[in-house]
C-alpha cells in the first residue's frame, strides 16, 4: 500500500504489511507498536514489515511484552520517542538531541543514562529526555541519576514519590478531574504525591469544575482548566499580575493559564497590589492588613475583607480600623464590582452606603449596623439560633440595625431553629441544619409554598432549604395561600377580611376543615381565617373530603376515579376524567362539571327531596330546586343516589343507576340499560327503553319495564309490576302482586299463574302449585316443590319441574327438560322419575344431573334426541338413550353407557387421565361402553392425558403445569395451556390449539408463547392471541394449514405454504399469508373496505399473499366494499342492518341476511342471496 501525506504535519501510522509512506510537505511522523523489533533508517521502517519512508521527520515507536530492540540509530532527519514496553529491551536513539524515553506502568521506575528499570531492565542509548508515567498504586519514579537532559514525570493514581534529574527544566505532570493543590514539596489531586527536583508543573483539569490552589509553589507552571468553571487560587504577601493567560506573584511563581475562568488572591501583612485588569473573567480579592490597591478587570470583581472593626467603602476607596495595630488603613479601588464584608465579635459597622456595585454584610456577634449601597446589599448570617428579620432589624446573634437592605441569607445550626420574617419585603434565603426547623412570615400578600421557596406578591422571595413546618400569616385585605409543593405541616391564617384562600393539590386524599387541611400523602395545615378552598386532586383515585367545611370550596379531580364531597358552604365541583363521584349536603349553592367517565351524584346527606334530570344534553347547565338551594350541572353523569325523602330523578340515554333511598320516589331510566332502586317507601319507577333492573324493596311499589328484556324485582309489599315488550323476568316477594310480564322467578308465596308472552322469557323459583306457560321465544320455565304444569310454548324451551309430579310440555320447538337431585332418575320419551314423577310431551332433549352418592341416571328408553348425563359423586351408572349423548361420570368409580348414536365422555380435573375404548381411569376408574368421543381437561399440575389406546377422536386439555397430551387413532384436538408440554397426535390429522395473550412461534417440533411445547404427528395449528399486541409467527410450520387469530393490539401474522386462515381482529394489524391460498376472515359491526395489499375497519391491516376474504358485518348499516381486491374470490355477508355489499373481481358470494341491502357483484360469476337491491348478479 502507498500512502500520500498533504503539505500539513501528517502521522502515518504502521501496520503489518511492507508499505511506502510518503510524508510530503510539513513535519510528518510515522508511528508503530508492535511487540517485534524496530529498526528505523531514514528511508526504512522494519519491524511489522519492511515500510519504504519518504519525507518523514520525526517517529513514535513503541514494543510489546517481550525483550525488543528498538534501533533509530541511522534516522538523522528528526527525534523520535522510544518505549520499550514489558521485557529487557534495547532502545537506541537518533542523531538528534531532543529523542524521548516514554514509558508507563504501575511500578517504581528508576532511570540512568544507560537503563530504565521497572517494566523490565532496558538498556538506552542516543535518549536525552524522559517521560515516565506511574500508575494507580503508589510508585516511586527516580531519574536523579538522569544527566542527559530534562524529564517530565507523572505519578497518577496513589501517593507516588517523584524525583527530578540534574536538568535545570524538569517537568511534574498532572491530570484529571480533580482540584490540585500544588507547593514546593508536594501536590495533591489524583493522590498525595512528594516531588523533588522538578522545576517546572504543567496541571490539566477535566471536564468538570476544578480549582488549582497554587500558594506554595513559586515556580513556573501551565494550569489547563480544561471543561468547566475553573479557579486558580493564590495567596501570600506579594503584589499579584491577572490576565486572561498568566498570573504572576512578586514574591516567585510565574503561572500561564488556559481555561481559567475565575481567580482568588489573597495578600498578607503588607501593602500588596492586584492588578487584574487584564483579566476577564470572576476576581476575588482579600488585601488583610496594609495599604493595598485593588484593580479590577473586565468581569465581576470583588474585595473580601473581614476583621472586628469598623469599615466604610467608597467606590474608589475603603478604610477601616483594623484590630492588629489600632490604626485606619485605607485601601484603593478601581473597577471593583462587589463587596463581601464581615465583622467580628463586637459592635461593628459596616457601612457601603457610598458604594455602587452589590455588597454581602456580614455583622457576625454582637449588636453591629448595617448599611446598604446603592447595589443590591445582602446580609448573611449563620449560627444556632432563631432568627427575626424585618425591614430594619436582625436579631439571632445580636441585636443587627438594617438600612437600605434587599436579601438576607440566614443559616440555623444543630438545634430546631425558627426563621420570624415579619414586616420584611426583602428576598431572603433560608437554610435549616437541624430537624424541624420552622419558618414564620408575616404580611398582607398572596404566598405560594413549596419545599422549597416562598413567593409573596409585592414582595420578595423566600428560599428554603431544609424547613419542616411554614407558619403564614395575612393581613387585614385578601389572602392567597398555595400550598401545592409544600410537603411539611405548617399554620395558615387569613386574618378578618372574610375572602382568604387556601389551594393545595396533589396525588392524595384530602380531608378539610375550618381548622384543618390534611393530605394523606404527608402535609397538613392547621387553619384559621379560611374562607374559601380551592383542592386539585392528581392522575390517582382520590377523595376530596370537605363535608366539615362551611366556607366556599373548589374541588377539582384529575384523571382518576376521584370522590368530591361538598361541604354546607357553596361549592363547585369538577371530577374531570375517570369515574367520579359527587357527594351533596345542603348547601345553598352547588355546581357541578364533568367531562367524562361514569360518574355519580350521592344526595343521601341531603334532608329535603330533590328533583334531578339527567337528560340535559352535554354542555347544557341545569337547575335544580331543593328547598330553595340551586344546583348547576354541566355535563352528563349515569348514577344519582336520592334522599330519605320523596325524590323525583329522571334518567338519561346513557345506562343509569338510580335510587330513591327513603320516600316516595318516583324514578324514570331512560334509554340505557338502567337499574332503579326505590328503596322503602311506595316508589313508582319506569324503566323505558333498555334492559332495565327494576327493584321496588319495601312499600307497595309500581315497576314498569317498558320496552326491552326487563328484570322487575317488587320487594314484600303488594306491587304492581308491569315488564312491557320485550323478554322480562319478575321476582314479586310476597304480598299480593300483579304481574304483566314475560319473567317470573319467585313469586314466593301463594298458588300462581304466569302468563309469559313474546320473546324469550324465563319463570322461576316458584312456590305451590303453579301453572307456567311460555311464549313465542325460547323460554326458561323453573318450577319449584309443587305439582305445578310447564307449556314451553313456541321455540326452544328449557323446562324444570322441581319436586312435585309435574307435566312437562314442550311445546314447539326443541325443548329440554333440565333436572338435578341426588336420586335415581329414569327418562323416556312421556315421563321422567327421580325427584317426582313427572309427565312429559314433545321434549326432544334433557339434562339429568345426579348428586354425591351412587346414582343411576337411565335414558335408554329416550328416543327422542340427544341427553346429557352428569354423575357427580359417587359410583353412577350412565346409560344413553337413541341421540347423540354426553356422559359426565365425575368422582367415582361410574359406568358410562352412551347406547346409539355418537357419544362422548367429559372429563376434568387435576389428575392424571388413561383413556381406552372400555376404560377411564383419572377421577375414578369408569368403564366405557358404546363412546365414539372424548374431551379431557387437566388441572394446574403436571398432568398426563394418555388417550393413545382409544380409537375414536378426542379433544384434550392439559391446563397449566407441564403436561403430556397424547391423542388417539383419530382427529384429535391438543391445548397445553401454560407450561412446557408434550403434545402427541395420534393416527388422524391433529390440531394443536392455544390462545393467550403471548407472541406464538410454530414449528414442526415446536410451539412456543405460553411455554416450550415440543410436538409430535401435529398437522394442524390454531393459534389466538389476547389484546397485546402479538406476533402470531407459523411460517416455520409445514406439515399443515393453520388459523391464526388476532386481539385487539397491533398484530402480526404470518402463515404457512399450506392454505391457512387469518383474522386480525380489532387493531393495526399485519397479515402475511405466506404460501397457499389463504383467506382472510374478519366480521364486526363497522364498515369495511378491501384491497389487495389493505383492510381497513376494525383497524387499518396491512396484507400480503392473501387470495381469498370473508367478511361479515354485525346488526348496524354496514358498507363492506371490496371492489378494489383483485386476487381471488370473496365471501361478503352483512347480517342484520340495511347493508352495501360490493363484490370483488372473482366469483363472490353475497348474502344481504336481514334488512333492507344493496348488493353489487362486480366483475366474475357472482351468487347473491337475501338482497333487495341487486347489480351485477345473475
Amino acid at each position: 500500500m502507498t500512502l500520500n501525506g498533504a503539505a500539513g504535519d501528517d502521522t502515518f501510522l504502521g501496520s503489518a504489511g511492507s508499505d511506502n509512506l510518503d510524508g510530503g510537505q510539513g513535519a510528518d511522523m510515522v508511528r508503530a507498536a508492535a511487540d517485534v523489533n524496530f529498526t528505523l533508517t531514514n528511508s526504512s521502517l522494519v519491524g511489522l514489515g519492511t515500510d519504504a519512508l519518504n519525507g518523514i521527520e520525526s517517529a513514535s515507536l513503541a514494543g510489546g511484552n517481550s525483550a525488543n530492540q528498538i534501533d533509530a540509530s541511522a534516522f538523522t532527519l528528526g527525534p523520535v520517542t522510544l518505549q520499550g514496553g514489558m521485557g529487557n529491551d534495547t532502545l537506541i536513539g537518533s542523531t538528534n538531541s531532543a529523542d524521548v524515553l516514554f514509558e508507563n506502568g504501575d511500578v517504581d521506575f528508576t532511570l540512568t543514562n544507560t537503563n530504565l528499570t521497572g517494566q523490565g531492565t532496558d538498556t538506552l542509548s542516543g535518549l536525552e529526555r524522559a517521560w515516565l508515567v506511574g500508575g494507580l498504586d503508589a510508585d516511586q519514579i527516580n531519574a536523579s541519576a538522569f544527566t542527559l537532559g530534562p524529564v517530565t514525570l507523572q505519578g497518577g493514581g496513589g501517593n507516588d514519590t517523584l524525583t527530578g534529574s540534574a536538568s535545570a527544566a524538569d517537568v511534574l505532570f498532572e491530570e484529571g478531574n480533580v482540584d490540585f493543590t500544588l507547593t514546593s514539596a508536594f501536590l495533591t489531586g489524583q493522590g498525595t504525591d512528594s516531588h523533588s527536583g522538578l522545576e517546572r508543573a504543567s496541571l490539566v483539569g477535566g471536564s468538570g469544575d476544578n480549582s488549582f490552589f497554587v500558594s506554595g509553589w513559586s515556580q513556573q507552571a501551565t494550569l489547563d482548566g480544561g471543561g468547566g468553571d475553573d479557579r486558580v487560587v493564590s495567596s501570600g504577601n506579594a503584589n499579584f499580575t491577572l490576565t486572561d493567560t498568566t498570573l504572576t506573584r512578586s514574591t516567585g511563581g510565574s503561572f500561564t493559564l488556559l481555561s481559567i475562568e475565575s481567580a482568588r488572591l489573597t495578600g498578607g501583612n503588607s501593602s500588596n497590589t492586584f492588578d487584574a485588569s487584564g483579566f476577564s473573567g470572576r476576581v476575588t480579592m482579600t488585601g488583610s492588613f496594609g495599604n493595598d490597591t485593588f484593580k479590577g478587570g473586565s468581569g465581576e470583581d470583588t474585595i473580601v475583607e473581614s476583621f472586628n472593626t469598623n469599615f466604610e467603602f467608597f467606590n474608589s476607596f475603603f478604610f477601616g480600623q483594623e484590630l492588629r495595630n489600632g490604626f485606619f488603613e485605607t485601601d484603593s479601588l478601581s473597577s471593583i464590582e462587589g463587596l463581601e464584608l464581615a465583622g467580628g465579635s463586637g459592635n461593628n459597622t459596616l457601612d457601603v452606603s457610598k458604594f455602587s456595585g452589590n455588597a454581602t454584610l456580614t455583622g457576625g456577634l454582637g449588636n453591629d449596623t448595617l448599611i446598604g449601597g446603592t447595589g443590591v446589599t445582602r446580609i448573611v448570617e449563620a449560627g444556632d439560633v432563631s432568627f427575626t428579620l424585618t425591614d430594619t432589624s436582625l436579631t439571632g446573634l445580636g441585636a443587627d440595625t438594617l438600612t437600605n437592605v434587599q436579601e438576607a441569607f440566614l443559616t440555623g445550626g444543630a438545634s430546631a431553629n425558627t426563621f420570624t420574617l415579619n414586616g420584611w419585603s426583602g428576598s431572603a434565603n433560608l437554610t435549616g441544619l437541624g430537624l424541624g426547623d420552622s419558618v414564620i412570615v408575616t404580611g398582607d400578600t398572596h404566598y405560594t409554598l413549596t419545599d422549597a421557596l416562598i413567593q409573596r406578591v409585592g414582595f420578595g422571595d423566600i428560599a428554603l432549604e431544609n424547613i419542616a413546618s411554614a407558619t403564614l400569616t395575612g393581613g387585614a385585605g385578601v389572602n392567597i395561600f398555595d400550598v401545592t409543593g409544600w410537603s411539611g405541616t405548617g399554620s395558615l391564617d387569613g386574618g378578618a377580611s372574610g375572602q382568604d384562600h387556601v389551594i393545595a393539590g396533589g396525588n392524595a386524599n384530602f380531608t378539610l376543615t375550618n381548622s384543618l387541611l390534611g393530605l394523606s400523602s404527608g402535609p397538613s395545615f392547621n387553619l384559621a381565617g379560611i374562607d374559601v378552598a380551592r383542592l386539585t386532586a392528581g392522575s390517582g383515585d382520590d377523595d376530596l373530603n370537605a363535608s366539615a367545611f362551611t366556607g366556599i370550596v373548589i374541588l377539582a379531580g384529575g384523571t382518576g376515579n376521584d370522590t368530591l364531597r361538598a361541604g354546607t358552604g357553596p361549592a363547585e365541583l369538577d371530577g374531570g376524567d375517570g369515574d367520579d363521584l359527587y357527594v351533596i349536603q345542603d348547601s345553598p349553592s352547588v355546581s357541578l362539571t364533568d367531562s367524562s367517565g361514569i360518574d355519580s351524584i350521592d344526595f343521601a346527606a341531603v334532608t329535603h327531596g330533590i328533583f334531578i334530570d339527567l337528560t340535559v344534553p352535554a354542555n347544557g347547565v341545569q337547575l335544580l330546586t331543593n328547598e330553595g338551594s340551586e344546583i348547576g350541572v354541566l355535563g352528563l353523569y349515569e348514577h344519582v343516589v336520592g334522599t330519605a325523602f320523596a325524590d323525583w330523578i329522571v334518567g338519561n340515554d346513557f345506562a343509569n343507576n338510580l335510587q330513591g333511598l327513603g320516600g316516595n320516589d318516583t324514578l324514570l331510566g331512560g334509554a340505557g340499560d338502567d337499574t332503579l332502586d326505590g328503596g322503602t317507601g311506595g316508589d313508582e319507577l319506569l324503566g323505558a327503553a333498555g334492559d332495565d333492573l327494576l327493584m321496588g324493596q319495601d312499600g307497595d311499589d309500581y315497576l314498569d319495564g317498558a320496552d326491552g328484556n326487563d328484570t322487575l324485582l317488587g320487594g314484600n309489599s303488594n306491587d304492581f309490576l308491569t315488564g312491557g315488550s320485550g323478554s322480562d323476568s319478575v321476582a314479586a316477594g310476597s304480598g299480593n302482586d300483579f304481574y304483566g310480564v314475560e319473567f317470573v322467578p319467585g313469586a314466593e308465596s301463594g298458588d300462581d299463574i304466569v302468563d309469559l308472552g313474546g320473546d324469550d322469557d324465563v319463570a322461576t323459583d316458584l312456590t305451590g302449585w303453579n301453572t307456567l306457560m311460555g311464549g313465542t321465544g325460547g323460554d326458561l320455565l323453573i318450577a319449584g316443590a309443587g305439582h305445578d304444569s310447564l307449556d314451553g310454548g313456541d321455540d326452544d324451551d328449557t323446562l324444570t319441574g322441581g319436586n312435585g309430579d309435574d307435566t312437562i310440555t314442550g311445546g314447539f320447538g326443541t325443548d329440554r327438560v333440565d333436572e338435578e337431585a341426588d336420586a335415581n332418575f329414569t327418562l323416556t320419551n312421556a315421563s321422567l322419575t327421580g325427584v317426582g314423577s313427572d309427565l312429559l310431551a314433545l321434549v326432544e332433549q334433557a339434562q339429568l344431573t345426579g348428586g354425591a352418592n351412587a346414582n343411576d341416571l337411565n335414558a335408554s328408553a329416550f328416543l327422542l334426541g340427544s341427553v346429557t348425563l352428569i354423575g357427580g359423586g359417587g359410583n353412577d351408572t350412565l346409560t344413553g338413550g337413541n341421540g347423540d349423548d354426553e356422559l359426565i361420570g365425575g368422582l367415582g368409580d361410574d359406568s358410562l353407557n352412551g347406547g346409539a348414536g355418537t357419544n362422548r365422555v367429559f372429563d376434568a380435573g387435576d389428575v392424571s387421565f388413561t383413556l381406552t375404548n372400555a376404560t377411564l381411569t383419572g377421577m375414578g376408574s369408569d368403564s366405557l361402553t358404546n363412546i365414539q368421543e372424548a374431551h379431557l381437561v387437566g388441572g394446574i399440575g403436571n398432568n398426563t392425558l394418555d388417550a393413545s389406546a382409544f380409537s375414536g377422536s378426542v379433544t384434550l386439555e392439559g391446563g397449566a403445569g407441564n403436561d403430556s397430551l397424547i391423542g388417539g387413532a383419530s382427529d384429535d384436538v391438543l391445548t397445553g395451556g401454560e407450561g412446557n408440554d408434550t403434545l402427541t397426535g395420534g393416527a388422524g390429522a391433529n390440531t394443536a390449539f392455544e390462545f393467550g395473550d403471548v407472541h406464538f412461534a410454530l414449528t414442526n417440533t415446536q410451539l412456543t408463547g405460553l411455554g416450550t411445547d415440543s410436538l409430535t404427528n401435529i398437522q394442524r395449528a390454531h393459534l389466538s392471541a389476547g389484546p397485546g399486541g402479538r406476533t402470531l409467527d407459523a411460517s416455520a410450520f409445514t406439515l399443515g394449514p393453520v388459523t391464526l387469530v388476532g386481539g385487539a393490539g397491533n398484530d402480526t401474522l404470518i402463515g404457512t405454504a399450506a392454505d391457512d386462515e387469518l383474522s386480525g381482529g380489532l387493531g393495526n394489524d399485519s397479515i402475511n399469508g405466506a404460501g397457499g391460498t389463504d383467506t382472510l376472515v374478519e366480521f364486526g359491526d363497522v364498515n369495511m373496505t378491501l384491497t389487495n395489499t389493505t383492510l381497513s375497519g376494525l383497524g387499518s391491516d396491512s396484507l400480503s399473499s392473501v387470495e381469498r376474504a370473508r367478511l361479515t358485518g354485525g346488526a348496524g348499516n354496514n358498507n363492506i366494499n371490496a371492489a378494489a381486491f383483485t386476487l381471488g374470490s370473496v365471501t361478503l355477508i352483512g347480517e342484520a342492518g340495511d347493508d352495501t355489499l360490493v363484490g370483488g373481481t372473482g366469483d363472490d358470494s353475497l348474502d344481504g341476511g336481514d334488512g333492507f341491502d344493496t348488493l353489487d357483484g362486480g366483475p366474475g360469476t357472482d351468487v347473491g342471496v337475501n338482497g333487495e337491491v341487486l347489480f351485477n348478479i345473475p
